[in-house]
């Protein structure tokens, strides 16, 4: 494959071979029915004990940072050694689509419970980022660095740690994938905290304050459901967000306008991703053939339902085998979704602009990492939270800019390190 493949790609490729040697997990126990609720089973996907945890920090961050901007030794002594053993279950739980009229469909999604927990023991929900390949889901802890990194730094600390599969990611699921749908994604977040609350009662569990954390795509999912859930006036005692895009039409509109020279050379596939799911879940019947070079919609639609990997995707779509060289926006995507990128007023752009994340004032303590020299996000789709809440009147905001070499992974790292002292002292 050709050296200039996506960093993202090469950081799962590899990942996939670490794990395959230092993972030792079963899943024989049976699933566990249910009574009435969200919750239609619960069923053991492993066990982490306190070395394969401790192997997150000392084996997984080498390769999670490999091809990035900083090495694994500037996170490593500042990430939290291991204390305890996971158990990891993956959750089926009963949910609804609300941009599909409120269709019933099961979802999944991930609780991991700590060995000696406590009672009271805080909850941390995670919102993951955008997943390529239906094992990186947070149900197949084993498939996901970034959900091993929750397992590391908040339940082996002795926090529960939930975190949801978005409608149509989980393998086997009979509904498209729901990438950039954000109000689904909080109805999935909110029924799965529901259905994790029955599986701690089940087991005798009775949890404290509710945390919320997100990277990426799941900055923009946290935000959503962190806005869901004040409506619903559930607490939620703090959240942080890693390169979580507010502005939509921001994160969308400058890289096709003005895109950095460090820009990812895989971010037109959250645009294309994004245009199928708006086409599917709103409605927008044509986005994708009005959008998308004609040459390039096929693979995209399989890429966008997990039928190809991204090496697939990347070789027919983002790489220019001819020219030996990533292709342009310009090659990618149609004229007129360039012309409407610049005006924002068509009802592609509308629909992007109507989920903006900033503009409902928080009540909830709330600290957002971003950087200047993020390539999966910019900074510019990220901050404009942070200082809208404040006109709002909002004063427990805080942003930090996570460093001036700090990329994509680089936030993660830096906001989890950050959140568990800042987690600790709320709870």
């Amino acid at each position: 494959m050709h050296t200039n493949f996506s960093r993202l790609a090469l950081t799962h490729v590899f990942l996939a071979l670490v794990l395959t040697c230092i993972t030792a997990c079963s899943s024989s126990s049976p699933v566990v029915p249910t009574d009435d609720g969200p919750l239609i089973s619960f069923d053991s996907v492993g066990y982490y004990s306190k070395g394969r945890i401790q192997a997150v920090v000392d084996s997984a961050l080498d390769v999670f940072m490999t091809g990035r901007n900083l090495p694994a030794s500037v996170f490593r002594s500042r990430l939290v050694s291991a204390r305890h053993g996971v158990r990891l279950y993956k959750v089926a739980y009963k949910s609804l689509i609300p941009e599909m009229n409120n269709q019933e469909a099961t979802a999944y999604g991930l609780i991991a419970i700590p060995d000696s927990i406590l009672p009271g023991a805080p909850i941390v929900s995670y919102q993951h980022g955008a997943v390529f390949d239906r094992s990186w889901v947070p149900s197949n802890p084993d498939g996901s660095i970034e959900i091993q990194f929750q397992l590391s730094q908040f339940a082996s600390q002795g926090y529960i740690v939930i975190a949801a599969d978005y409608f149509g990611t989980t393998a086997g699921t009979k509904v498209p994938n729901s990438f950039g749908a954000l109000v689904n994604a909080a109805q999935a977040c909110l029924d799965h905290l529901r259905a994790s609350k029955q599986v701690l009662a089940r087991r005798n569990i009775t949890p404290g304050k509710l945390f919320l954390s997100g990277w990426s795509q799941g900055g923009a999912v946290t935000n959503a459901f962190l806005q869901r859930l004040e409506r619903e006036q559930i607490a939620v005692a703090g959240a942080v967000t890693a390169s979580g895009p507010v502005d939509l039409v921001g994160f969308m509109a400058k890289p096709i306008n003005d895109p950095p020279p460090f820009l990812a050379p895989s971010f037109p596939v959250a645009i294309m991703n994004t245009i199928i799911t708006f086409e599917t879940y709103y409605g927008l019947n044509g986005l994708a053939a009005e959008s998308i070079q004609p040459q390039f919609i096929d693979a995209a639609r399989q890429f966008h339902e997990f039928q190809i990997p991204f090496s697939a995707f990347y070789e027919a779509v983002l790489f220019d085998t001819q020219q030996q060289r990533i292709r342009t926006m310009k090659e990618l995507f149609t004229q007129k979704f360039l012309d409407d990128s610049k005006t924002a007023t068509a009802a592609f752009w509308k629909k992007l602009d109507d989920l903006n994340g900033y503009r409902q004032l928080l009540r909830t303590p709330y600290r957002c990492f971003y950087s200047f020299r993020d390539e999966g996000v910019l900074a510019e789709s990220v901050t404009p939270m942070i200082s809208y809440q404040k006109n709002l009147g909002n004063s427990s905001i805080e942003g930090f800019d996570a460093g001036a070499n700090a990329d994509h992974a680089s936030v993660y790292l830096e906001s989890i390190i950050s959140a568990k002292p800042w987690f600790d002292s709320l709870r």
